[in-house]
């Protein structure tokens, strides 16, 4: 850019670059102000300079002018004084366009800058690493050095131990040498690449040391600020041998208990069966002794009941009908221990009886409802299923405030379902199943423990109980199979 501003600082001269850096055509400038062209603010900058042109001095100086088509250019600037007979009558400017040259410099500063903090950076982390190698050196574990192509650039003295190699032997081997990698996990150095700089790589590996044992180790590897990875290595075959040893003892303790489990499951099902047969003889024992000596005694009484004497026949009635309620008593109390009809007709016909019983008893109105289909169970099975169903009932004439019950009996697969409902007043189930209670219901759910079958007590206060009981079927028993009316 060229004109030239006479000792009034009014334009004289001015090439077509002041188009480019101003905007404005130089045929318009002839006369004008400097003041005008540069305006107040860039005016007031380069007024010192304008000055000491007009004094004769020439001035060289940069100045940042922002253009009209938005670009700021970087200017270098010379005022250059026009003397005649040695006094300056004006001055001309030449002004150079430096933008380049300045980018330039400040990327090549820029340049210079990261070189020399770069250079800074690597020679704190060498004598951080000058620091740390006496560290790194003792420490427990192995550690390994590994840069971006995977190749080992150092390796500690307990890296070495894990390998059985000397420290050069291990130098520039790759990663994926050192550490196996099971077939179901990619290799190491493949793990390595997907982890960005400060990421971290855990995982279980193996080493195979020199005398060709595997050891296995966990590792944990981080990439470092200058592409490196760094490997911290433990031998976990110590940890592994405990683990299995704890795993085969955890194992054996639980084969131990299952044993254990089922010796008492089936000492329970023995002693129930016992029991069982002890009712059944004691059962025996009062209908075929006690009520046949009843019977005998109340046939010789029948004579003194026909006496002419009114004391005599009288006092033979009372006694009479005292035998006669004790009969009733004694063939009552083997029915409860031993029905005849569950041994004789199956469950299914001894529930129905027993709610016959129930209500005679109690008053409280039972419903029996059966699917109809084959349920063939064992004695022992039987007799724990009814004194359940026996206990529930119990349990819903006394405590559920209830005047009706239903009892449902069904076949699912290989198991039977009974059902034991009422519409009363419900209970706290975590009180009711409490082993405190003795032989209530959680007697029930350990009786049918015995048998492999299971209890499920459904109750919320004011809706009512549902009991469902389950127990697997005999197809080998080879007593009749039970069939509903």
């Amino acid at each position: 850019m060229l004109a030239y501003w006479d000792a009034d600082l009014r334009c004289r001269f001015a090439n077509r670059a002041y188009e480019r850096w101003f905007g404005v055509d130089p045929a318009s400038l002839i006369g004008k102000s400097i003041h005008e062209l540069l305006g107040p603010k860039l005016f007031a900058l380069n007024e010192p300079y304008i000055h000491a042109a007009l004094r004769g001095d020439a001035q060289t100086f940069e100045r940042v002018i922002p253009g009209p088509d938005g670009v700021v250019r970087h200017s270098l600037a010379n005022y250059i004084p026009d003397k005649i007979g040695g006094v300056v009558v004006g001055f001309m400017v030449l002004v150079s366009d430096v933008t380049r040259i300045k980018e330039a410099e400040e990327a090549l500063r820029l340049q210079v800058g990261a070189m020399l903090q770069a250079q800074e950076e690597a020679q704190a982390l060498r004598r951080k690493e000058e620091q740390l190698r006496p560290l790194f050196m003792q420490a427990f574990d192995g550690i390994f050095i590994a840069d971006r192509d995977g190749l080992c650039t150092d390796v500690n003295d307990a890296g070495c131990v894990l390998l059985g190699y000397a420290r050069e032997q291990i130098l520039q081997q790759p990663l994926d040498a050192i550490f196996s990698s099971p077939e179901t996990e990619i290799s190491l150095r493949e793990a390595l690449l997907q982890i960005s700089e400060g990421g971290v790589h855990v995982g279980e590996r193996t080493l195979r040391h020199k005398d060709g044992s595997l050891v296995p180790v966990e590792l944990n590897a981080k990439m470092l600020t200058d592409d490196r990875w760094t490997v911290f290595v433990r031998d976990i075959g110590t940890h592994k041998r405990a683990l299995d040893a704890e795993r085969a003892m955890t194992e054996e303790l639980e084969r131990r208990v299952a044993q254990r489990t089922e010796q008492l499951r089936r000492l329970g099902a023995d002693l129930e069966a016992a029991e069982v047969r002890e009712r059944r003889q004691i059962a025996r024992d009062l209908h075929d002794d006690l009520s046949q000596t009843l019977a005998a005694a109340r046939i010789r009484l029948a004579t003194l009941c026909e006496d002419s004497r009114e004391s005599v026949s009288k006092t033979a009635r009372d006694v009479y009908a005292l035998l006669d309620f004790a009969d009733r008593s004694t063939r009552s109390l083997a029915e409860q221990l031993a029905p005849s009809v569950l041994h004789e007709l199956g469950l299914c016909r001894a529930l129905e009886w027993l709610g016959e019983e129930i209500e005679r008893g109690f008053g409280l109105r039972v419903t029996v409802i059966d699917d109809g289909s084959h349920k063939t169970l064992s004695q022992i099975s039987r007799s724990i299923l009814y004194r359940a169903v026996r206990e529930l009932l119990i349990n819903v004439a006394k405590h559920a405030g209830t005047a009706s019950a239903v009892v449902e009996t069904r076949c699912d697969h290989d198991r039977i379902i009974l059902t034991v409902s009422d519409a009363g007043v419900g209970f706290d189930q975590s009180q009711a199943l409490a082993p405190a209670r003795g032989l209530g219901l959680y007697s029930i759910r350990e009786r049918l423990s015995f048998i492999g079958g299971t209890a499920e007590i459904r109750s919320v206060p004011g809706n009512g109980t549902v009991a469902v009981l389950s127990a697997p079927l005999s197809p080998d028993e080879p007593r009749r199979a039970e069939r509903g009316k």
